[in-house]
C-alpha cells in the first residue's frame, strides 16, 4: 500500500509531463524564482551574495587550453581587459570543421574537448565552457536563457561576459557565433539592451558574426526573428560554477549513470542554480503557472520523503518482529 502510494504521484507526473521539453520544465520549475528587471543591473563587482560565483582551482588542462591567451595578461587579479577579443581569440578553436551539433551533457572538460574535437554539442554545452573559459581568464560571466514554451525544455542559452574596456555585460553566443552591436554607436551589446531593443527598435541591432563557416541562422533576420520569440522570456541562471559542480563527487558519481540523474540530484542537495526569469507584464500568467508547479512539486517531495520514511520505520519493525518470534521459539 505505501509503495503504490509512493508512485502514483510520480506516475501522473510522468503522465501529464511525458516529453523530455516537459520533464524540463519540472526541473526548471523546481529551481525557479523571479525579479524585475533591476534587480539584473549589477556590476561585475557586484554579484548578489545568493549568485553561485565560481571559486575552484582552475585545472591544469583547462589552465594549458588558455594559455595563449592567458600569457598576454600579465595581472591575473584584476577584471581582464579586451575580454570579448580574449574569448573570440579562442573560440577560433572550434572551427575546425562544420558545426554538427547534439547534445554533450558531461563535466566541462569533456565538453569543451567534445566542441572543439568533434564540433558537436548544444547550446548550454557551450554556455558551460564559456562559463569555465571565461573563469581561467578572471573573466566575469553570466549565463541566460529564452524560452519558446513557457520555461520548458524548448529554448536556447547564451552567454554574457564582463569586459573591462567597456564597463558592460556584453552579450556573447560562442554556439550560434555572433554577438550584437547598436547600429549607430556601434558598442557591444548586453542582454538587456539587446532584449530592450528587440521591443523598441530592433533595426537598431547590427549582428557581429564571428564566424563564416557555423555562423547559426540563415541570416541576420532570422536570428531577431528567432530571439523575438523569447523576448517576453528571458531569464538567468544565477551561478557560474561550473567547474564547482563538476567537481560535487555525489553529481560527478550520478553523471557516468545518467544526466536526469544527476540533475535530479543536484536540485535535491540544492546545487542546482537557481533561475530568475525577468518579471514582465506579458509573462505574468507563465510565471505563475510556473510557482504553481514549484509548490506542487515540492509538496510532492516533501510527501515522498514522509511516506518513504514511514515504509522504512515499518520495515524495520517488521523485521523486528521476526527477529524476536525466532528469539521466542
Amino acid at each position: 500500500m505505501l509503495i503504490t502510494a509512493m508512485m502514483l504521484p510520480l506516475l501522473l507526473l510522468l503522465a501529464f509531463f511525458p516529453s523530455s521539453s516537459e520533464l524540463v520544465r519540472l526541473r526548471n520549475a523546481m529551481v525557479f524564482q523571479s525579479a524585475a528587471e533591476a534587480e539584473f543591473h549589477w556590476a561585475a563587482t557586484d554579484y548578489p551574495a545568493d549568485f553561485r560565483k565560481e571559486t575552484a582551482t582552475v585545472p591544469d588542462w583547462l589552465s594549458q587550453w588558455v594559455a595563449p591567451v592567458a600569457a598576454q595578461t600579465p595581472v591575473a587579479t584584476q577584471i581582464t581587459a579586451g575580454a570579448l577579443q580574449q574569448l573570440l581569440q579562442l573560440s577560433q578553436r572550434f572551427e575546425q570543421q562544420k558545426r554538427l551539433g547534439g547534445a554533450i551533457q558531461s563535466d566541462s572538460h569533456t565538453a569543451l574537448l567534445a566542441i572543439e574535437q568533434q564540433s558537436t554539442g548544444y547550446c548550454a554545452d557551450y554556455t558551460q565552457v564559456t562559463n569555465s573559459i571565461a573563469y581561467a581568464l578572471n573573466i566575469p560571466v553570466r549565463e541566460w536563457g529564452i524560452s519558446f514554451d513557457g520555461f520548458a525544455g524548448h529554448g536556447h542559452a547564451l552567454s554574457e561576459i564582463w569586459d573591462a574596456q567597456w564597463q558592460k555585460w556584453i552579450m556573447l553566443d560562442l554556439f550560434n557565433r555572433f554577438y550584437a552591436v547598436d547600429a549607430t554607436t556601434k558598442q557591444p551589446l548586453s542582454v538587456l539592451e539587446f532584449r530592450h531593443l528587440l521591443f523598441s527598435a530592433p533595426q537598431q541591432i547590427e549582428i557581429v558574426r564571428t564566424s563564416a563557416k557555423n555562423f547559426g541562422f540563415r541570416d541576420n533576420q532570422h536570428l531577431l526573428d528567432y530571439f523575438q520569440q523569447g523576448r517576453n522570456t528571458f531569464f538567468m541562471y544565477w551561478a557560474n560554477n561550473s567547474l564547482s559542480y563538476d567537481q560535487h563527487p555525489v553529481l560527478a558519481t550520478a553523471r557516468h549513470i545518467s544526466p536526469h540523474v544527476e540533475q535530479l540530484l543536484a536540485v535535491a542537495l540544492g546545487e542546482f542554480p537557481k533561475l530568475y526569469a525577468i518579471t514582465t507584464a506579458e509573462n505574468q500568467a507563465q510565471i505563475n503557472h510556473m510557482y504553481q508547479l514549484k509548490n506542487l512539486l515540492w509538496g510532492i517531495l516533501a510527501l515522498e520523503s514522509l511516506l518513504f520514511f514511514v515504509l522504512l520505520v515499518t520495515l524495520v519493525r517488521s523485521l523486528a518482529s521476526r527477529l524476536h518470534r525466532k528469539e521466542a521459539k
